[in-house]
């Protein structure tokens, strides 16, 4: 799992240019979502974890559907990119709040995806 991203914290503008990176290249994107589906089935059983599962799945689900394995048009359509950007930075321990803080780690991912989620549908 987090092939893709180094474990370390980076800034802001080493996350975009990785996101960036990873947009233009068809395996690296197939690999982002199935860490994401990965990470995602391996959080404990909490009701705030399945809400984050759910968003998750969903996340993975509507990006497939949207993209369609026509790779740059996730760069055109600034919905579907922030989407991806969300399930970027659920994949990345490091974020705006450590995904390893107790009952707080993840609340950052589930605001974030739940924002892009409503942006696309």
């Amino acid at each position: 799992m987090n092939e893709l991203v180094n474990k370390s914290s980076q800034p802001a503008v080493d996350r975009q240019s990785q996101l960036q990176h990873i947009l233009e290249q068809q395996d690296a994107f197939e690999l982002l979502l199935r860490d994401a589906e990965e990470k995602a089935s391996q959080l404990e059983k909490t009701s705030g974890r399945a809400l984050l599962k759910t968003f998750v799945r969903k996340a993975v689900k509507t990006v497939r559907e949207n993209v369609k394995r026509d790779y740059p048009k996730a760069n055109k359509r600034p919905p579907l990119r922030r989407l991806i950007g969300a399930i970027f930075e659920f994949i990345v321990i490091h974020d705006a709040i450590n995904d390893r803080v107790p009952y707080l780690g993840y609340q950052d991912d589930r605001t974030r995806l739940n924002k892009a989620l409503a942006a696309i549908t």
